[in-house]
């Protein structure tokens, strides 16, 4: 009998991940992790970003390629999470400065030499949601309150003296 084991998760944790890497090594279980993040668009459109953590042989590959699900063929790194990685291609784009401005484009551009196989609309999207003040924002759960949006569809990092406050939503708090 030829069995395949998967986990699908939002995130592992790594005792979980180094009891399937033993599983597979020590007992030759065909043990697959995948983690996903869903995020949606302000256009209503949700995107799925996938992770493959481990496991999956080419037939997997094969059996997927044609969905549009994006699978993901570098680990980000280690433990990090996407967030993470996005925040600090912006730290070392804008050098921390929350005067200088950027768009996902250069953010992209930054990141993809070291993530070739970066999914771009994630990227945009988690702009998106640790943004502020995007009207877009309230689609996502994030909380977390990184960036500030611009009309002309650039962002600068979030400096809460200047921007002032705002709701989960992405409106002005008059305090």
């Amino acid at each position: 009998m030829n069995q395949k084991l998967y986990i699908v998760a939002e995130q592992t944790s790594l005792s979980v991940r180094q009891v399937c890497e033993y599983l597979r090594n020590n007992f030759k279980m065909n043990i697959n992790i995948l983690e996903y993040q869903v995020l949606k668009s302000k256009d209503d459109e949700f995107l799925l970003s996938v992770n493959k953590k481990l496991g999956f042989d080419d037939g997997f590959d094969k059996e997927y390629s044609n969905n549009k699900i994006s699978i993901t063929r570098s680990k980000w790194n280690g433990d990090e999470k996407v967030r993470d990685i996005i925040y600090k291609g912006v730290l070392d784009f804008t050098k921390g400065d929350k005067n200088i401005t950027f768009q996902p484009k250069d953010i992209i551009n930054n990141l993809v030499k070291k993530y070739p196989n970066l999914n771009r609309s994630t990227v945009r999207c988690q702009l998106i949601q640790n943004c502020v003040n995007h009207k877009s924002r309230k689609h996502y759960s994030s909380g977390q309150e990184d960036y500030f949006y611009y009309d002309n569809k650039a962002y600068r990092l979030y400096d809460n003296e200047k921007d002032g406050c705002w709701d989960w939503e992405g409106n002005y708090i008059n305090k």
